[in-house]
């Protein structure tokens, strides 16, 4: 039977029967999602990304396809390098411009057996990578509390890991983009020194572009490599963010 009113932004019509049947439907489906829930089943993505409420985002910085060997790219290469130690694959996700690799970690509560870790590898340019954070972490519900950005950083010597949750850019364009697409600073960055050229060479804007962008020297590469593989390392990247963190918070990511 359908009913129909004018109210006042005109003629609304209403289907006591389906209306009825939709909720029908949602009840249905919602007993469904709750047994899933509680029978730890491997739901469909869509539902478990709703499930995992501890889960988490990290993404690399870096230029996409292009200059993956040069400073710049450093973020992507570091998140490559986990995706290998923990053997997994990367799927094209069109609709956030990215790669994604999805590692399960494992909890211990019955009702979440697993908490997703999503590794983000963006293909877009360095400037603008921020806009495929925000889509991912739109599309696999996660709050900008928990994503984590991996990018280098000239004001740190090479091969110097520190956290940073929350506060400014600090001059990288990246996490800027970032700080710009999630609408909030308040998510985990783990910064990756580079250093900057020698006294003797051009300091200006110029000389620091060609720097970022320059090859990344073998022997640096496995000196930054050497610290990620750390097992403290390892298992701070992949704990939830601690949100609690001061703003201001600067610490060393390795002993």
């Amino acid at each position: 039977r359908t009913n129909s009113r004018r109210g006042r932004w005109g003629l609304v019509s209403t289907s006591t029967s389906r209306t009825s049947g939709w909720i029908s439907r949602a009840v249905a489906r919602c007993a469904d999602f709750q047994s899933g829930v509680q029978l730890g089943l491997r739901l469909r993505p869509r539902h478990a990304e709703r499930l995992a409420i501890m889960a988490q985002l990290i993404c690399g910085l870096g230029n996409g396809l292009l200059g993956r060997g040069s400073r710049h790219a450093l973020g992507l290469r570091l998140l490559e390098l986990l995706a290998a130690t923990h053997g997994l694959s990367w799927s094209l996700y069109p609709s956030v411009g990215a790669f994604v690799a999805v590692l399960d970690r494992p909890h211990s509560g019955v009702d979440r057996p697993v908490d997703p870790v999503y590794l983000v590898w963006p293909l877009l340019p360095y400037n603008v990578a921020g806009w495929s954070v925000a889509a991912a972490a739109q599309r696999f519900g996660i709050p900008a509390a928990r994503v984590t950005v991996v990018h280098d950083d000239l004001d740190k010597q090479v091969g110097e890991l520190r956290w940073k949750y929350g506060g400014s850019a600090g001059g990288n364009n990246g996490v800027r983009s970032v700080v710009a697409s999630l609408r909030t600073d308040l998510f985990r960055r783990l910064r990756v020194g580079i250093g900057r050229p020698a006294a003797n060479e051009d300091q200006g804007r110029g000389g620091i572009l060609a720097w970022v962008l320059g090859t990344l020297p073998d022997d640096d590469w496995e000196q930054i490599a050497a610290g990620w593989a750390e097992a403290t390392m390892q298992a701070a990247l992949l704990q939830p963010p601690a949100s609690e963190k001061t703003p201001r918070d600067d610490s060393a990511a390795a002993p």
